[in-house]
């Protein structure tokens, strides 16, 4: 039985006023990325380091095999390395990083809208208020996987409803395929897809009139396009030990981050955040439209209703630090992701729509803006300087990088030295952890740590009495002046017996150093 009204115009008499804005909008956030020459997060240098490694690593270079293997579980988080490795074998890293990053707005947006135009064709006007949640502050940290699961969390619950209606061999394997990719992006976003997806076959059943027997049939054929993620997750939760979590954050910061739309606000607070706490409050106005003139409802307008519920729960009484951590921002971005598809949903198809796309809009460019100001043009500036500096260094060293930035977002800088040619950059979080493509090689000896006061994440051996490995280079960046602390005197006293200043970048951010005697 098709599935009625879910055509991929709508009706058209009813959307022809606000495709324009969404069109615009797309346009306008799909240039926000060629402001900056790379597009730097917190994460993002890593990830795309890494997948050049999985490409050097897949084509056979032997430096890289000997320090670095595949996890030989299928773990999460898959996804973004290969679609990078995929781009990097075409495209230089800056514009491959663009490429993935294009494809996320792309995705978002038409995801989104697709959405509405399956679960409610009348209100696909309403699409341009997906704009704000694009940029958000997850993505912007360079979650990248997380944020592509979101991507496909859109698409597969608008093709599993669009399978009820049509339940045939071709969308059954297009769900598979969406769902096992989803499991390869986010595992949070993959349960939160299943449980949708449950929930609305659930309500489709009981709307014609089945019986017990025929609603656990349906529910059983859609969840069968789960179990190769299912699978996947057993192999992979088996093995992975996660650290004791920390108390859950306080209660009324929790609702703090809900009523000011913390999710959208990335690393200027302040402004940022007097834009941000204007979401809700469209929010709020599409509600009361909706009180003001009555809107039609059909069984799909409830399917987010139940993991609205859920997910609150989950907000209020997971200790923050769980699992990979950062488990606050995920849940209450989830949150007022699904409380806006739940709001679209319920909102009046016409009255106020063209007045909040507008307002919306204005919103998300207007936060574009601070954070290319604020944040990633200066971060962008440091990146390139960064970069720059790979043409001195040979392919396959190793390179022992020392953070002494004051900005938190500089963590992983270092990783885009690698981005363009093979290097072993020590300051690697994801080979140190269980859930993600690569990983430190076993019987993998580091080299020696140079001083007692190890910078952040580097992997080298404490207390080695070794001089330091045989060509390895020393990538100092961030404020120099924190060299002459007395914690940094043994690192700058081998840096002056086993090393010389190469070279550095023009403004002095970052300094290059070479090994005297190579052995």
């Amino acid at each position: 039985m098709p599935l009625e009204g879910s055509t991929w115009l709508g009706r058209r008499g009813k959307t022809l006023r606000a495709e324009p804005i969404f069109f615009l909008l797309l346009a306008l956030h799909l240039a926000f990325p060629f402001a900056t020459h790379f597009f730097p997060t917190l994460d993002g240098p890593v990830h795309l380091h890494n997948a050049r490694l999985l490409k050097e690593l897949l084509l056979g270079n032997e430096a890289v095999r000997s320090t670095f293997s595949l996890h030989p579980l299928p773990v999460p988080n898959w996804l973004d390395h290969a679609l990078l490795a995929a781009l990097l074998m075409v495209l230089p890293a800056w514009l491959a990083e663009k490429a993935l990053v294009l494809l996320y707005i792309a995705g978002m947006a038409f995801g989104f809208r697709r959405l509405l135009q399956v679960l409610a064709p009348e209100r696909v006007m309403l699409a341009p208020i997906v704009f704000p949640l694009i940029h958000g502050c997850l993505f912007n940290m360079g979650f990248l996987n997380f944020s592509l699961g979101i991507l496909i969390l859109f698409w597969i619950v608008a093709h599993g409803v669009v399978y009820l209606g049509q339940p045939d061999r071709k969308h059954y394997l297009v769900l598979i395929a969406l769902a096992t990719a989803l499991y390869f992006a986010n595992v949070l976003a993959f349960a939160l897809a299943a449980f949708v997806l449950g929930c609305a076959a659930l309500l489709h059943a009981r709307r014609l009139g089945r019986a017990v027997r025929d609603r656990i049939r349906t529910m059983v054929l859609l969840g069968t396009a789960f179990v190769p993620g299912l699978v996947c997750f057993a192999l992979f939760q088996a093995d992975v030990v996660f650290g004791a979590p920390d108390p859950p954050r306080p209660t009324q910061e929790l609702i703090q981050w809900l009523l000011t739309a913390r999710p959208l606000v990335w690393y200027d607070h302040e402004g940022e955040g007097a834009i941000a706490r204007w979401f809700p409050i469209l929010l709020g106005v599409l509600i009361l439209g909706r009180w003001l003139h009555k809107a039609p409802i059909t069984w799909r307008t409830f399917i987010f209703s139940p993991s609205l519920i859920v997910l609150l729960v989950l907000y209020f009484t997971t200790p923050d630090s769980a699992q990979a951590g950062m488990m606050s921002d995920r849940y209450v971005l989830l949150i007022l992701l699904v409380f806006t598809i739940q709001t679209a949903l319920i909102a009046a198809p016409r009255w106020p729509a063209i007045v909040v796309n507008v307002a919306a809009g204005t919103l998300s460019i207007a936060l574009g803006y601070v954070q290319w100001m604020q944040g990633r043009g200066p971060l962008d500036q440091h990146s390139r300087d960064i970069h720059q500096l790979a043409v001195h260094v040979p392919a396959n060293s190793t390179v022992y990088p020392v953070n002494l930035s004051d900005n938190w977002l500089e963590a992983h800088l270092s990783n885009y030295l690698g981005v363009d040619k093979p290097l072993i950059i020590l300051e690697n979080y994801e080979a140190r952890l269980g859930w993600f493509p690569l990983r430190w090689k076993s019987g993998w000896t580091p080299p020696p740590c140079l001083g007692a006061n190890i910078p952040y994440g580097v992997r080298c051996t404490p207390d080695a009495v070794d001089r330091p490995a045989a060509g390895m280079y020393v990538l100092v960046y961030g404020d120099h002046l924190h060299l002459q602390d007395p914690s940094h005197g043994e690192l700058l006293r081998i840096l002056e017996l086993d090393f010389h200043r190469m070279h550095a970048s023009p403004d002095g951010f970052a300094t290059l150093y070479a090994p005297n005697h190579p052995r």
